[in-house]
């Protein structure tokens, strides 16, 4: 193993190095020693004695910090940095494919751009890039995953308008037109999205030329904005620009920055072609108008003999101070195994990073990020090339895109490279940091076995008091946005705009980035308001107890608040952030426990979560029928899934009424409608109790609320009480409907786990992903029940069990149970609130949006 830190020279430090030749010689140390794909910095964490390789502390603020670079290491002890490899995805039934193809996400859709050709376009030689008959083609996507090509109408191509060309006709531009969403703040919205485009010409030098420009309002009608090139080609180049050349606006810079196709070369000569030395090589080039460029400056991240063709550089979409690269590495000379001619060669993907800012690339790894693969064709000439941007796919999920192939790679979240730690523990020491914000979060992941902790130390190494390893709440599992507590508190913010160092201390673990950011943030990183309390906390036996007016509630709200309650005789919490800032007993004691109608529906579904966690069933559209062979509804039995039970839009028949008046909707196909009813939780609830093998309340408490330290009360069916389980054992059947007993504080609970997405304290209780989708709207119409207007079901969505409420000035997600009662969550400012009461409906019992309004309007001042 490779056991010596990495210094710089003065120089270096200044940023007028090629870090890539400092890699390159560590490369070829840990292949003399058998190491692949991993770099190790160090063996020690006694890094006081070491050259620093900053003058002083980083600034961050906020930044997220990738370990593309080691620009905030100062000392690995027994862990590694270690390459991840693309996961490829199969292909897709509608795949985009096409040359110089890149990958745009606008909001909701991601847009692609790329080369095709003109079918009824000739030539009698072979066609030279840049010629009359190829065309610029869009397609776009709602999941980056399924592709249409809208018929747009734009150019006649081959006799016809109907097809996909957003240009043609302007040669050489469609060869690499290669465009970019501009995010500059102030940009003129008719060029809301621009491109860079050109070529040495027709004819290559005799005609050569430079990059154009051109902008769209749309991203599909396209404009030339330029008359001459605003990056022209030097005649004293052998060559440029012959290749996908990359522009973006840089947040970081504030400028508009370039990559473009350039030659670099070796051996003293600039010859270039199949007996030179010359290499294709990338250069760049910055703008603060998109109209004036500065003098270019030559990158040259090559290795000795090694072509680099399309760069793709750009912001990385979470932290858009560091520029990812995936160039494709053409090995000249080579397809597969044959020898042939220079002017072809095989290729894989690599990975190359840059901070903002600087003219070198970080070459980490040199070896290959994305391999040609098994697939033969992969294997041909210019067989891999990869679409310009690294964009998101899903919550925890981003996606490349091989251009040729069609295929989607796939990684997680900031998944580029992992600080790794194995068997044995080791350590990772930053560089001094200065941050801003109040928290640390991490994107890691554990084995079973394995963990981390972090402290936080003085930049001459004495341990910080109250952020020492001991303090550090273990930490395991596998999560992209973590947030570290030290004693059950996270807040650092006494600690910000302050120089430290983290002390990461892991075992059988990937550290993948980390960052600080403001307290009061939601678990998908959306900001909350600013009058949020500084961190979410959890309540042992009772809850910790806050000042309204310190958590951003007036006393003119609480005031109206009790108000209502005291007319509605109800019980009832207002919790945010864990703190306890209001309560109200007008139903009884503080302790008096109180049934709660169709919230129980939600708890019923909360049951399939921990049946998920549990690895019980495998998927919440896995069929009942499969899990519970008794299970019989009428002719679409075996369609029914635990989706459709939970969502309501099982299309079963209700019966469950006790002669109230409801909608029947008789026996319908499974997930095409949604209807409300008791029948479908109530078997949810048998199927339930069927799988666990024992009461559901039994299972609840064992699972959920002993960690919680939570209590209720659970009343079994008066029909159907006793199940033969699956495991031969007689369980009773709970109601899944109704007749659950809480006290509103013990309800809030509830709440405060859907709000953490799931997660009590360093437990993960419920599957995220369950949580999240429970409280996503299914795509159909919410039917009336019991006289809603139409007007409010227009901005009523229901998830699995749960209320939704769309269009308001915040997200609210409900449990809510006849009489007006309800457990509601506001998940943007951390807020919970219940209230319980008799059931019998009265006519000054105040629903949830009465108080949801109170709320709301407070925070808003």
């Amino acid at each position: 193993m490779l056991g010596r830190f990495i210094t710089f020279s003065d120089q270096e430090k200044n940023g007028m190095h090629h870090k890539v030749n400092i890699t390159k010689y560590i490369v070829l140390a840990m292949v003399a020693c058998g190491i692949s794909a991993i770099v190790t910095f160090a063996q020690t964490t006694n890094v006081r004695n070491l050259e620093q390789t900053t003058t002083g502390p980083i600034e961050i603020g906020s930044t997220l910090q990738l370990f593309v670079d080691d620009a905030v290491i100062d000392a690995l002890h027994g862990l590694q940095l270690r390459l991840q490899t693309p996961q490829k995805q199969p292909l897709a039934a509608s795949p985009v494919t096409g040359s110089y193809l890149t990958i745009i996400k606008d909001g909701d859709l991601y847009r692609a751009y790329y080369r095709d050709y003109d079918p009824s376009y000739t030539y009698t030689r072979p066609r030279p890039s840049g010629h009359p008959g190829e065309i610029t083609c869009y397609a776009e996507s709602r999941d980056g995953h399924e592709w249409t090509f809208p018929h747009l109408g734009l150019y006649e191509i081959d006799g016809t308008r109907d097809n996909n060309v957003i240009l043609a006709g302007q040669s050489p531009f469609s060869h690499n037109f290669s465009p970019f969403l501009d995010t500059r703040p102030d940009v003129n919205p008719d060029e809301r999205f621009k491109a860079v485009a050109g070529h040495p010409g027709f004819q290559r030098k005799v005609k050569a030329d430079g990059l154009h420009t051109f902008a769209s309002p749309d991203g599909i009608r396209w404009k030339k904005i330029s008359q001459e090139p605003v990056i022209p080609f030097d005649m004293s180049w052998s060559h440029a620009f012959d290749s996908q050349n990359v522009a973006f606006w840089s947040e970081a810079e504030k400028l508009y920055v370039c990559y473009f196709r350039s030659w670099t070369a070796h051996g003293g000569t600039q010859e270039v072609g199949e007996a030179g030395g010359g290499l294709r090589s990338i250069s760049r080039t910055t703008s603060p108008d998109f109209k004036n460029w500065s003098t270019p400056v030559t990158m040259n991240p090559n290795l000795p003999g090694e072509h680099l063709y399309t760069s793709q550089t750009h912001p990385y979409f979470r932290a858009p101070h560091i520029y990812i690269a995936l160039p494709s590495r053409f090995v000249a000379g080579r397809v597969g195994t044959e020898k042939t001619h220079a002017m072809l060669g095989s290729t894989d993907i690599l990975l190359m990073s840059s901070r903002a800012g600087s003219i070198t690339f970080d070459r980490l790894f040199t070896e290959a990020f994305i391999r040609p693969g098994l697939d033969p064709e992969r294997w041909e000439s210019r067989a891999n090339y990869v679409a310009l941007n690294v964009v998101p796919t899903g919550p925890a999920e981003m996606s490349i895109y091989n251009s040729r192939s069609g295929h989607r790679y796939t990684l997680r979240t900031d998944g580029f490279v992992s600080v790794h730690a194995g068997a044995e523990e080791g350590e990772l020491l930053t560089k001094p940091l200065i941050f801003s914000g109040g928290e640390l979060v991490l994107n890691y992941s554990t084995a079973a076995a394995g963990g981390m902790r972090v402290a936080i130390q003085t930049p001459e190494g004495a341990p910080v008091n109250g952020f020492g390893l001991a303090d550090c709440s273990l930490i395991v599992g596998d999560e992209i946005e973590h947030v570290v507590c030290w004693s059950g508190n996270p807040d650092l913010s006494a600690l910000a705009g302050k120089a430290v160092c983290l002390r990461f201390v892991m075992q059988e673990a990937d550290l993948f980035s980390f960052r600080f950011r403001e307290t009061g943030v939601t678990p998908d990183g959306a900001k909350k308001s600013a009058k949020q309390a500084d961190a979410i906390v959890f309540p042992g036996k009772e809850w910790l107890k806050g000042d309204p007016e310190d958590f951003g509630i007036s006393l003119k709200a609480m005031e109206d608040i009790d108000e209502l309650m005291k007319k509605s005789q109800a019980n009832g919490v207002l919790i945010r952030n864990g703190y306890l800032i209001g309560q109200w007993n007008y139903a009884g004691p503080s302790d008096m426990v109180i049934m709660a109608q169709s919230i129980s529906k939600s708890i019923t579904s909360m049951m399939l979560g921990l049946a998920l966690r549990d690895g019980l069933i495998s998927s919440l559209d896995d069929k009942v029928k499969d899990y519970w062979p008794d299970f019989e509804t009428g002719p679409y039995t075996d369609e029914i899934s635990f989706r459709h039970l939970a969502s309501m839009t099982s299309g079963m028949a209700a019966t469950r009424w006790y002669g109230m008046e409801y909608f029947d909707p008789g026996n319908i196909k499974p997930g095409t409608q949604h209807h409300y009813h008791n029948d479908q939780s109530q078997a949810l609830a048998r199927a339930l109790t069927y799988i666990f093998g024992k009461p559901l309340q039994e299972v609840l408490r064992e699972k959920a609320l002993n960690d919680m330290q939570g209590k209720m009360e659970w009343e079994v069916d008066k029909v159907g009480t006793m199940i033969k389980a699956a495991n031969g054992k007689m369980a009773a059947v709970h109601f899944g409907h109704s007749f659950t007993h809480w006290t509103a504080q013990d309800l809030a609970r509830i709440g405060h786990l859907y709000l953490t997405e799931g997660k009590w304290r360093d437990k993960q209780i419920l599957p995220r992903e369950f949580v999240r989708e429970s409280l996503a709207d299914i795509p159909y119409k919410i039917n009336p029940w019991f006289g809603q207007s139409e007007e409010r079901l227009k901005v009523t969505g229901y998830g699995l069990s749960w209320w939704t409420t769309r269009g308001s000035d915040s997200n609210v997600w409900w449990m809510g149970g006849r009489g007006r009662q309800f457990c509601m969550v506001l998940p943007d400012y951390g807020i919970v609130m219940t209230k319980l009461n008799d059931w019998k409906p009265r006519p000054d019992n105040y629903d949830r949006a009465y108080f949801e309004r109170i709320i709301m309007d407070c925070l808003k001042e």
